[in-house]
Parts: structure tokens; C-alpha cells; sequence
């Protein structure tokens, strides 16, 4: 199974035939089950109203640059779990349960860089493949 882990995109057209999954809990439940080969997870899986009066994207504001200097109020008590956190739960699963499966291949399709690198260094660490072009 190919997991798409995003909570407002759907899979590109090229993606066809993976699962889309919007939720934390949601992809927990299926990498639980082993049966997940392919995981690409969105930093953050929910939206924000824009300061502006536009929905806007968390991983937009922080790749363009004339935001950066912007504080944003709403994020500071930000408790929902994030792409990075749901890699490390599956990182603290793999090596709590020797036969927890890890994905063949783990990827972040978000543009917030710092998130992807994580993300990309855990794979690494539990032996996915982050850098496999599918």
C-alpha cells in the first residue's frame, strides 16, 4: 500500500492508486498493519485562515520570504501533531517492536525544508529510502 499523508491535498494525478489519508490517527492505524510500502506525508495536515483574509498553507508561510518577518499568533499554542511527528512515532515503533514494518520508502512532499530534512534523516535511520523516485 502507498499512503498519501496530507489533510486538505489529494494525490497528484501521477499518484494513482494510493490511499489518501488526512489524519494523524488515520495513518498511524494503517502503518500499523504492515501492509504500507510507501509513505509521502505533508508537514502539517490541517489549514489556517491567512492574516490577509485568504485560506493560506503553514508550509507556504514558511518558504516565502516576504512572510518570515510575520508573527503568527495562531501557531504559537499549535498542538496538532505534524509529519515529523508521526515518523517519529513510527521510528519509536520500529525500534520498541523488532517486527514493526518500515515503509521501503519515506518522503515529504511539503516545502518546508527543515521538516523534509528531518524527515528524510529518520527514514534514513530506520533504513527507507528517502531519495526513491516513484
Amino acid at each position: 500500500m502507498k499512503l498519501w499523508i496530507d489533510g486538505y491535498r489529494e494525490p497528484p494525478a501521477r499518484r494513482n492508486g494510493w490511499t489518501w489519508v488526512k489524519t494523524y490517527e488515520e495513518a498511524q492505524e494503517l502503518l500499523k498493519t504492515g501492509e504500507v510500502e510507501v509513505i509521502d506525508v505533508c508537514y502539517y495536515f490541517t489549514k489556517v485562515e491567512d492574516p490577509f483574509g485568504e485560506e493560506f498553507v503553514h508550509t507556504i508561510r514558511h518558504s516565502v520570504s516576504n512572510y518570515r518577518d510575520y508573527e503568527f499568533p495562531e501557531m504559537e499554542n499549535h498542538l496538532e501533531e505534524t509529519g515529523v511527528d508521526l515518523v517519529a512515532w513510527l521510528e519509536q515503533q520500529v525500534y520498541a517492536n523488532g517486527s514493526f514494518k518500515v515503509p521501503k520508502m519515506i518522503s515529504c512532499h511539503d516545502m518546508f525544508e527543515s521538516a523534509a530534512y528531518r524527515i528524510r534523516q529518520m527514514a534514513k535511520k530506520m533504513g527507507s529510502n528517502s531519495d526513491y523516485q516513484y
